[in-house]
């Protein structure tokens, strides 16, 4: 049987036009485009021509778009700038933050003041708490749209106007990774400041992302170099990568959600038939991220035995999950019964019910093992 790929969330496959985009931009297109002369300006006006599909995705002027190295790279370089672009302040995130947020936020705790946030048992931020944490001297607040481990939505439009309500020269940055292609958002009506994106969540290729920067966004380059569109990260620009990560936008279809969606409702359907299941994940959360708990059990061990039939899911977020129990599951305070039991299934568009099957065959299997 082919391989069953339940760890979109990590990571998902490039489509056929994507890898066809990527190979003949390397063949054609593969000049300078900080060069002045006519194949390095065309290749530039290329790249600035497919850069309009983020007014059309995100609502986003797509001149204050700018291209990184990927979604690490974009909440590093966001975070950092914004911090220092400020002597001194407050910075306020959650707990349950990606990784390249909580530690770029830990290594600017010896200068600035870090609030991290509780969320409650589904991984919600309480608009009370974030209220309770806003001071006069806050520079940025830091929220993920949509969480990578639980696929809890968060309610940014209320938790923007919040902060902005609060302190109107307070920075709202929005890692949007888990987010795109996955939730229609117009973000011309949210008072955010700031968006994180990567590539390969949406059939891009890896290595390449971007960050929205809203103008005159108090902000200090954290990358010296030079470059004539891309001042914000100043590189050469990966031609193929780049137009490969456009080409993954414009293939971006809302009705796939609907698709998602039944799929995931078919899996808590066939999830029913298994006794001590516990569902982390709410029921409003991203279609696309389902994340359980078995009592009495291993996720690794699960994960081990599904992977020796060409299974593949997640024990949480692919930058973290080591063994160890992430900060995201920790921060729910699930019992401890359930606590070494956690999976995360995460869906594409390609995934079909035939698949869904297997894999909870193979997983009553494993289970039936463990008693």
């Amino acid at each position: 049987m082919k391989k069953i790929y339940l760890d979109n969330a990590a990571t998902t496959k490039a489509s056929d036009r994507v890898i066809t985009e990527m190979i003949n931009s390397m063949k054609n297109d593969f000049a300078n485009a900080n060069s002045i002369h006519d194949f390095g300006n065309s290749v530039s006006k290329k790249i600035k021509e497919k850069k309009k599909i983020f007014e059309k995705i995100l609502k986003v002027p797509s001149e204050d778009v700018y291209f990184t190295a990927g979604g690490t790279d974009s909440n590093n370089i966001l975070i950092k700038g914004i911090a220092k672009a400020h002597k001194n302040g407050r910075i306020i995130t959650t707990k349950i933050e990606h990784p390249s947020i909580l530690e770029t936020t830990k290594s600017l705790e010896e200068e600035y003041e870090v609030i991290y946030l509780d969320v409650n048992e589904y991984g919600e931020v309480l608009e009370s708490s974030l209220v309770e944490a806003m001071t006069d001297d806050t520079i940025l607040v830091s929220i993920s749209y949509v969480n990578s481990e639980l696929g809890i939505i968060q309610d940014i439009k209320k938790l923007s106007e919040t902060v902005k309500r609060i302190n109107k020269n307070t920075i709202f940055h929005t890692d949007f990774v888990q987010g795109l292609s996955h939730i229609d958002v117009d973000f011309s009506k949210l008072n955010v400041d700031a968006i994180s994106m990567s590539s390969h969540k949406i059939h891009g290729p890896k290595g390449i992302g971007a960050l929205y920067l809203k103008k005159n966004t108090k902000f200090k380059n954290m990358v010296y170099g030079k470059s004539n569109d891309n001042i914000l990260v100043p590189r050469t620009l990966a031609n193929e990568l780049i137009i490969g990560f456009l080409e993954a936008m414009e293939e971006i279809d809302y009705a796939n959600i609907k698709k998602v969606e039944k799929l995931k409702e078919y899996t808590l359907e066939k999830l029913k038939d298994i006794k001590d299941i516990r569902i982390n994940s709410k029921e409003n959360a991203s279609p696309y991220i389902l994340n359980i708990a078995f009592k009495n059990a291993r996720g690794e061990a699960i994960l081990n035995y599904l992977s020796s039939f060409d299974i593949y899911i997640s024990t949480g977020s692919a930058c973290s999950s080591r063994i160890k129990v992430s900060n995201v599951i920790s921060a729910i305070n699930l019992s401890k019964e359930y606590i070494d039991g956690v999976i995360r299934i995460s869906f594409s568009k390609y995934n079909e019910k035939e698949e869904i099957d297997y894999f909870i065959e193979k997983l009553k299997e494993v289970l039936e093992m463990m008693v």
